[in-house]
């Protein structure tokens, strides 16, 4: 915070905001760490702090994954005030000493003891039957802008926090809740942990709790079977005294906080007492029932004034529940009721504690809801100066790929530079303007001579084999298939080019048969007049051969036209009535077959022009 010297980003212009993310990124662990992103209660490692009013601050720390309690580093009562020594805090608590570990994120907790004040809100604000989305607008409304909402307009968020306390319980025109307020003169000492924690670099995230709040959710899990519905619940601290009325089902109907003026009790303390349970209904039924829980030193007084009360005024049904001598508070550092529900979900808080009143609406919200919306430290504050930990990576990744980029380009100069470089130290870098035309015509005359010497290389290279046209008749026509060759003509023929200026021709090759062919041959003859088949044949004799101008290629294509006929010299008694007969007249069928194999100018073996 101070050490980077950070700003309001609404404050920003976009280039202002752009370097002040950068700074944030380079200097942290924040896009790598979602620790920072986490609420106090999320994170494994947490340091409580609890100050009552008395003469220290009482400090433990708490390991979450195995929910041990530990006591914590003593802290002096002037530091929170003065905000003094937190880096030496930090580095006590990261040393190993107190954690099974040391801490790669920190939770701290300040549960205020010492006062506990409640503000009216301003009326009509709740109706009998207002919706939970009026209860979450009045939350947001204490945070953002108080005044709005508060019976008192002249408020200050300078020096206080409020924040929504819902009486789950009330009916009818019974008010529907109140503002719990706590003063801010502790958050220079927050303020220091969370400032020495940046240059740490270790996730540090405040929270700020209400210790009457905290006791009150803990009691069904201190004593499940003492806390039953319909009673008053009177939690005695040094300067106060918070008194909880709590209907027949458990629910909360209302609050008070009895300030303790001259000595350990508040004034009228009876008249107080039996006001609230004739308010909330709970002298009904008999002599109203009032539990004052907490150490035996500050329940004595209430019990003993409470007592004479009932005996001179109304009878009252009074329980004392010493806490300090419950079972469960003994694991506890200071034995304080504020911290067993701590490190606990709703769930598992409702299973431990057992009893019917845990099921209430008011109990439940007070282990979950408002567990977590009950942090008087506006951390929201604090966290919109830093971008989210989404936007450092995409920072991260851009800045990452201007690197590359910056590389790149850098790269391509020395490439260019050194290339320039050395054609510089060439030969021909020094030439002359004659010297120059002399060579390009040199130059010229070779590739000329190049193109000519490449040209007389595609002219001789081998087209068509005498041999490879043998093995072809030898294939098509095996030797006992009754046919009769009596000639072959094998000729080409060029064709233009198909783009203007070409530098190839294409041909076609042709090949005429003339035979004489049996009555059990007219089938073989009609399969090679299939350009398919004939296509298949020329396959086999390319793998065959290893003869590349059989190959098939989608530029070449081939044609086959077979003319069949009757042979004039045929005679049906030729074999019979001559003892040597002239072959021709034993073949009743005549036929012509033209094979024509197309290659495009684009061709291996295409021919190539000469330069003119």
């Amino acid at each position: 915070m101070a050490e980077l010297n950070l700003q309001d980003p609404r404050e920003l212009d976009a280039a202002a905001l752009h370097r002040q993310a950068c700074r944030i990124a380079s200097k942290g662990s924040r896009g790598s760490d979602r620790n920072w992103y986490r609420q106090a209660h999320e994170l494994d490692w947490q340091w409580h702090l609890l100050f009552d009013g008395g003469r220290e601050v009482v400090s433990a720390v708490f390991y979450n994954p195995t929910k041990q309690w530990r006591p914590g580093p003593p802290i002096p009562l002037m530091s929170l005030t003065t905000g003094e020594g937190a880096a030496d805090f930090l580095d006590s608590l990261r040393s190993g000493e107190f954690f099974p570990r040391p801490p790669r994120a920190l939770g701290i907790f300040l549960h205020v003891g010492d006062e506990f004040a409640l503000a009216p809100l301003r009326d009509g604000l709740l109706g009998a039957d207002a919706p939970k989305s009026a209860f979450d607008l009045l939350h947001f409304s204490l945070i953002d802008d108080p005044a709005e909402v508060l019976m008192e307009r002249d408020v200050s968020t300078e020096t206080s926090c409020w924040r929504l306390l819902p009486y789950w319980g009330a009916q009818g025109t019974q008010v529907r809740a109140a503002a719990v307020a706590l003063s801010r003169s502790r958050e220079p000492l927050l303020l220091n942990f969370i400032r020495q924690a940046e240059t740490m670099r270790l996730p540090v995230r405040v929270a700020v709790k209400s210790a009457p709040l905290e006791a009150l959710a803990a009691l069904p899990l201190a004593a499940p079977e003492s806390i039953v519905g319909g009673c008053l619940v009177l939690m005695p601290y040094l300067k106060f005294t918070a008194a909880f009325a709590l209907n027949s089902k458990g629910d909360l109907v209302a609050c008070r906080s009895l300030i303790h003026r001259s000595s350990a009790l508040p004034a009228g303390l009876g008249d107080i007492a039996l006001g609230m349970c004739m308010a909330a209904e709970l002298a009904s039924s008999g002599a109203p029932r009032i539990i004052i829980a907490g150490p035996r030193s500050l329940t004595q007084p209430l019990l003993e004034d409470l007592t004479g009360f009932s005996q001179r005024r109304e009878l009252l049904d009074l329980h004392r529940m010493d806490v300090e001598g419950l079972p469960k508070l003994s694991g506890l550092p200071g034995h304080r009721l504020e911290w067993l529900g701590l490190g606990s979900t709703a769930d598992e808080l409702a299973q431990l504690a057992g009893a019917p009143v845990s099921q209430s609406l008011t109990f439940r919200k007070l282990w979950g809801e408002l567990a977590q919306r009950g942090n008087f430290f506006n951390s929201d504050g604090i966290d919109q100066i830093y971008p989210s930990q989404r936007d450092i990576r995409l920072l991260k990744t851009g800045n990452w790929l201007s690197m590359l980029l910056l590389t790149g380009l850098v790269g391509m100069a020395g490439y260019w530079i050194f290339t320039y470089y050395t054609a510089s130290n060439q030969a021909f870098w020094k030439l002359n303007a004659a010297q120059t035309q002399k060579l390009e015509a040199e130059l010229t005359a070779l590739q000329k001579e190049k193109r000519e010497v490449e040209t007389t290389r595609l002219m001789f290279q081998p087209r068509n084999h005498g041999w490879s046209t043998l093995e072809m008749l030898m294939r098509l026509f095996p030797e006992d298939s009754g046919i009769r060759i009596e000639s072959v003509n094998c000729g080409s023929n060029t064709v233009r080019p198909t783009a203007k200026g070409g530098t190839k021709l294409g041909y076609t090759r042709t090949w005429q048969i003339r035979g004489l062919a049996m009555k059990e041959s007219v089938d073989l003859l009609s399969r090679l007049n299939s350009s398919r088949e004939l296509g298949q044949q020329f396959a086999d004799l390319a793998r065959a051969m290893d003869e590349p101008s059989f190959a098939p290629d989608p530029g070449r294509h081939l044609t086959v036209n077979l003319v069949l006929s009757k042979n004039p010299r045929h005679r049906e008694n030729a074999a019979t009535d001559d003892f040597q007969p002239n072959a021709a007249e034993l073949y009743p069928f005549s036929f012509e077959l033209q094979i024509n194999q197309s290659l495009p100018d684009g061709d291996a073996l295409s021919l190539p022009i000469a330069d003119k």
